[in-house]
């Protein structure tokens, strides 16, 4: 979290010693516990790719965290090295997939956005998108969207991450929460408010996909190594019924979505075991599998 203000708020251990606090905990839970080393490109101790790979070698850590609206893209090229790492290594990452979340909250977010950002893929078709999408909300009329909250969204596009996958294919990248509910159920939302959120952003950046539909079509599906998840997700009963639906269709491939909570977010919503109990129900035939083997094979 360091890099999500202006620099002003300093956290109370530095990431090296919180790094120590984890593999003693490991050490604690060698069976249970299985954390994921957190890579932010402007940390010179997260982006040293040798201090990455002593971490995940010696088997401290089972695989990698990014978090890209903290302000970041997921294509930067300082990130490079620790893609190739962890292809060639099977290492599994997980990524913040969805518009909302924890995101940048510094005064200036738009420094760290120029109008054509650097990319470890630059000939990639999408970095034209990605272009247009940053003239869009620099430019829209509406309000909200000048706001971190939304200008985040830039970061944590899925398609961000296609340049990345060209790159390298093997990758085993698990976009987390399937672009959230919010993207699952689009304009079929039977809220007032964010059926009319949803189209107003799809207009303003004048997509033609969801985030949900770019993950299963873009991504999933022309990507084997590529993995979602249904964290906090688990929250919405509309949602987890329409990735039933769509797991019974193939849309979604059923070895591939991972079961979980998210589970300090979860809290806000309802107690724990409550939204578990009801994704169970709502995916009666994948949860198993969800719990088990698919999390197995993502992390091993």
């Amino acid at each position: 979290m360091d890099y999500m203000t202006d620099g002003k708020n300093k956290p109370n251990q530095n990431f090296d010693s919180q790094i120590q606090e984890i593999v003693k905990l490991k050490k604690t839970y060698p069976n249970t516990l299985f954390p994921f080393y957190g890579i932010d490109p402007r940390n010179p101790d997260t982006a040293n790719i040798e201090k990455l790979k002593t971490q995940i070698l010696s088997g401290t850590f089972s695989g990698i965290k990014l978090y890209p609206p903290k302000g970041y893209f997921p294509f930067d090229p300082r990130l490079d090295n620790m893609y190739k790492f962890a292809e060639e290594n099977n290492i599994p990452i997980m990524t913040h997939c969805a518009r909302s979340g924890s995101y940048y909250i510094g005064k200036d977010v738009w420094s760290l956005i120029p109008d054509a950002p650097n990319s470890l893929n630059p000939t990639h078709p999408v970095m034209l998108n990605v272009r247009k999408r940053i003239a869009a909300y620099k430019n829209t009329g509406i309000k909200e969207f000048k706001e971190n909250k939304r200008v985040c969204n830039l970061f944590s596009h899925p398609e961000n991450y296609l340049p990345v996958l060209e790159k390298y294919p093997k990758l085993k990248l698990c976009l987390a929460h399937l672009g959230g509910g919010f993207e699952i159920l689009g304009n079929q939302n039977p809220n007032p408010n964010e059926n009319k959120l949803f189209r107003d952003l799809i207009q303003v950046e004048s997509a033609n996909k969801s985030w949900y539909e770019i993950i299963h079509q873009d991504i999933l599906k022309n990507y084997t190594n590529t993995y979602s998840d249904i964290s906090y997700t688990l929250c919405d009963k509309l949602s987890l019924e329409k990735i039933n639906t769509d797991l019974d269709a193939k849309i979604l491939p059923a070895d591939r979505i991972l079961f979980g909570t998210d589970y300090f977010m979860v809290q806000q919503e309802d107690e724990e075991l409550k939204v578990v109990a009801t994704a169970e129900e709502k995916l009666k035939k994948y949860f198993a599998q969800m719990m088990s083997e698919n999390v197995k094979n993502y992390l091993y």
